[in-house]
């Protein structure tokens, strides 16, 4: 009998053992399942290498640029071009947008910005062209790529007192305004365009762009953060254009267009609600994704010119009397 009984006790606790181990098996399939929602939602626009046909040459705009590449820290090469003013008030690194516009359509704004005394940075982010990568970071892992780029241009001694802005169109635009806040070199931003908060721009992509169904929709939504955590590194979560205009104290001019299709103006209406006296809105009321219809002739746009040089004139001027101030300070 007693026989018996310790043959039982082991053939439950062997039953015991095998139904805990199924039900674990079955809960890690699950969970790796309702993981791929968004995984699969989001790989087209995250895990790719986007290849555009150059739209124009520095030479059709009478510049001269300076080949260079830089290597992130995160070991992606970039190429770019300098375009370097002779007696340069500033430098201005101008960054595209995840499709649209391509780098090579930002020279009629470099043209604008060398003609006015800024030299000007032009570079194919990660994962776009003669860049390196294979993953895109929609303003997140980018803030690594403007990184490299302050870095290089603090090599030169000619740069080391001159203010560098920021200047980038939708996830261009998020990734200048999130290096800004971290990087202590920036003098200024000029986002065109930026979303405004990371995980509802990724919910925006499953849903207008991937089509996912409302079903779908919320299980994609409650593993979007683990899925972003492990694709682009744990310390990526926080990353945001909004938390990070809360944090700048530097000026920072939005832009954005009521017609705008891809991204709402109303994104950077809400970057600037409850924003410091540092930030300024101007929403234009045009249907351009671009704001201005004369993107490569900027000439024909003395409005926007003006905006943009004011802006960074007046940067400029708030750049000088911090300088100032901290000489005066540590003399």
């Amino acid at each position: 009998m007693a026989r018996n009984h310790i043959s039982s006790k082991i053939i439950n606790s062997w039953w015991l053992r095998r139904l805990l181990l199924g039900i674990l098996i079955f809960s890690l399939i699950t969970v790796f399942a309702l993981y791929m929602v968004p995984s699969s939602a989001l790989r087209p626009f995250i895990h790719t290498h986007i290849d555009t046909e150059k739209a124009f040459s520095a030479g059709e705009f009478f510049l001269e640029p300076v080949s260079f590449s830089v290597t992130t820290k995160d070991g992606i090469e970039l190429k770019g071009e300098e375009f370097r003013a002779e007696r340069a008030k500033g430098v201005v690194i101008l960054t595209s947008g995840l499709y649209n516009p391509v780098s090579t359509s930002l020279f009629g704004h470099a043209k604008l910005l060398y003609d006015n005394d800024y030299s000007v940075i032009i570079y194919e982010s990660r994962a776009h062209n003669e860049s390196e990568g294979k993953l895109i970071g929609h303003g997140i892992t980018e803030t690594n790529d403007l990184d490299a780029l302050i870095e290089y241009i603090r090599t030169f001694t000619t740069y080391l007192n001159l203010p560098i802005y920021l200047m980038g169109w939708n996830t261009g635009a998020a990734a200048s305004i999130n290096t800004a806040a971290e990087n202590p070199y920036v003098s200024g931003v000029i986002a065109v365009g930026s979303y405004a908060n990371a995980k509802e721009y990724f919910c925006s992509l499953m849903r207008d762009e991937a089509h996912m169904s409302d079903l779908f929709m919320k299980i994609g939504q409650a593993f979007l953060d683990p899925y972003l955590k492990i694709t682009y590194g744990f310390g990526s979560g926080g990353i945001s254009p909004d938390k990070s205009l809360s944090d700048l104290k530097i000026p920072v001019l939005l832009i954005a267009a009521t017609g705008d299709e891809f991204i709402s103006s109303k994104e950077s209406e809400k970057l600037a609600e409850g924003a410091g006296k540092n930030v300024s809105l101007w929403i234009r009321d045009v249907g351009y994704h671009y704001v201005t219809g004369y993107f490569i002739n900027l000439e024909k746009d003395p409005e926007y010119c003006s905006r943009i040089l004011d802006f960074l004139s007046s940067s400029e001027n708030a750049f000088s009397s911090d300088d100032t101030a901290s000489s005066d300070g540590n003399s």
